[in-house]
């Protein structure tokens, strides 16, 4: 039994209506303007990487901090191992720990302007807000290198006297 105009028209009515509270509205009367405003908020700390769920800092956590990560350290390590002869020898800072926490703030601002009852222009501006808080941690626990105890900036008398009798025993043992 085919539906009548009357109920077909309601049906129609009854489907487009949820759907057309989904879209934004295209066309302006003529004459008249239409500003809109919108937007949202995401954070997270937590990302996908390959279907697995992870910190979204895990890019910068190494256990240990060596060479992989940082090419001076491995150049000093090759050096090393020329010099002492000792193949095994690995030179780390530690490990890394990291965190991180991102927002982002999105919003818009736009205007529609009817020029006939058929054609409108619009335009609109997005304002986006990036803000990334971000902890990077270096536990030195276990570390083979670091800063110079002789360094004169950073070091104290004590890393002096101490550096001085390392290099002093070096030097006899390569002789």
């Amino acid at each position: 039994m085919p539906l009548s105009r009357p109920l077909l028209t309601l049906a129609f009515l009854t489907v487009a209506a949820p759907a057309s509270a989904q879209l934004a509205p295209i066309g302006v009367p003529k004459g008249l303007l239409r500003l809109d405003f919108g937007g949202r908020f995401d954070n997270w700390d937590q990302r996908f990487n390959n279907g697995v769920k992870q910190d979204a800092a895990s890019d910068f956590v190494f256990n240990p901090f060596d060479g992989r990560f940082l090419a001076t350290l491995d150049s000093a390590e090759v050096a090393l191992r020329r010099v002492t002869g000792v193949q095994g020898l690995g030179l780390s800072l530690g490990r890394t720990t990291a965190a991180m926490q991102v927002n982002v703030g999105t919003g818009y601002i736009g205007a529609a302007y009817g020029i006939t009852s058929r054609l409108s222009i619009f335009g609109t501006v997005p304002i986006v807000r990036v803000r990334v808080q971000n902890r990077f941690d270096i536990d030195t626990v276990g570390a083979t290198a670091g800063l110079n105890p002789a360094n004169k900036t950073f070091g104290t008398q004590g890393g002096a006297s101490q550096t001085a009798v390392f290099l002093s025993q070096l030097q006899a043992a390569l002789t």
